[in-house]
């Protein structure tokens, strides 16, 4: 009985292993996934923040034309819209679907 007792044991740990391991990957490839997706995001900011730049409009958003508050951009140099075009921008990517249920919030405050 004892044997079968440190068999069912072993056998307990190995499979509590593979699933740990399972998740940890799993983990691993969904925060790589949004780390990814951060980075694009500000990549193409900070693409468009250059083009503002040089066509005079950097400091305004893309989308309401409004002033961008300069402790905004002074904390976000990219930034290419204001934080409530911001926050609109993000739900509305989020509610995309193409885009995974766990794509980054990306709220500028």
């Amino acid at each position: 009985m004892a044997r079968f007792h440190t068999l069912f044991e072993n056998a307990a740990a190995e499979l509590l292993d593979e699933q740990r391991a399972k998740c940890e990957s799993s983990l691993l490839e969904e925060v790589s996934a949004v780390l990814a997706r951060i980075a694009e995001h500000a990549s193409e900011n900070g693409m468009e923040a250059f083009a503002q730049l040089a066509d005079g409009t950097y400091g305004f958003c893309l989308d309401c034309h409004h002033e961008i508050p300069a402790d905004l951009l002074d904390a976000v140099s990219f930034a290419v819209r204001c934080a409530p075009c911001e926050r609109l921008r993000n739900a509305e990517l989020t509610s995309r679907p193409d885009i995974e249920d766990h794509a980054p919030q990306l709220t500028l405050q």
